[in-house]
């Protein structure tokens, strides 16, 4: 047994352990003991997250609405997502971009139902009812900044919508050119043909919720 080691601050004997080592156990049982938590090495954590935006449940959804329709247009509603990568990247883009998409699919499940924009669900149930819950849980889930936005969507309304990317196009140019896209796909969703793609592009969705500008989590309550 090595040799004993006078306390500094007490004067006691600790017997080769450093001063404060044994206060850290000491506490974790103590409050293992108060609040009935396990006591591990680690650090002890009480506050339980919920995730945002449930997008395993949004793929399931879409997958399931989705399931048999094939759609041979071939006009793209979202962007590619090799191009869309570039808008997830700024918090304020993606988040305005993912409220257009949001309120852009709200419509077009409405529509699915056959119901107005100001319809209430009503006796309607199933998955595309949860989907429309969905939508709005992503337009909660969005950092959106409602100036900047305003800006960009009217941005968007004034100018021309180009007919091939460049590669000198921007972040903010990317943003816009969606916003167009859902514009121009809104105009036309009485088409039995532009309301299949929509939904067939659903099934993708999931993907381009990934990004900087959606929390990761749920406000705590």
């Amino acid at each position: 047994m090595p040799p004993a080691k006078p306390d500094g601050r007490t004067g006691t004997v600790m017997f080769g352990i450093p001063p404060r080592a044994w206060l850290l156990p000491l506490l974790l049982s103590a409050m293992a003991a108060l609040w009935g938590v396990p006591v591990t090495g680690g650090m002890i954590s009480c506050v339980h997250r919920n995730p945002c935006m449930n997008t395993e449940a949004l793929q399931e959804r879409a997958n399931c609405v989705a399931r048999n329709i094939s759609s041979a247009h071939d006009w793209r509603i979202l962007l590619q997502m090799k191009h869309f990568r570039k808008i997830t990247r700024w918090p304020k883009l993606h988040s305005c971009v993912m409220t257009r998409v949001a309120g852009f699919y709200e419509r077009a499940l409405r529509r699915k139902l056959g119901l107005e924009p100001t319809d209430p669900i009503g006796h309607h149930r199933g998955p595309i009812v949860d989907l429309i819950g969905l939508m709005h849980d992503l337009e909660t889930c969005s950092r959106v900044d409602k100036k900047k936005c305003q800006v960009l969507v009217a941005n968007a309304e004034k100018m021309a919508s180009h007919e091939k990317p460049t590669t000198k196009m921007k972040p903010r140019d990317w943003a816009i050119r969606q916003i167009q896209h859902l514009n121009q796909a809104l105009e036309k969703l009485s088409d039995a043909d532009t309301l299949d793609k929509a939904m067939d592009e659903l099934k993708f969705l999931h993907n381009y919720i990934k990004g900087t500008g959606i929390r990761k989590w749920a406000k705590a309550q």
